[in-house]
């Protein structure tokens, strides 16, 4: 992987990143709802 030096691997490097981030943010947003779901049940 690091062989590859070039804008490619750099845009793919980039890409994975914030792909990560959005992984992030859709897990906190879940878990966010599925506290507010267990609250409203109890």
């Amino acid at each position: 992987m690091l062989e590859q030096s070039g804008p490619g691997s750099e845009r793919l490097w980039l890409g994975r990143l914030a792909h990560r981030r959005t992984e992030d943010s859709i897990l906190s947003v879940m878990s966010g709802m599925i506290a507010a779901l267990s609250r409203q049940s109890n």
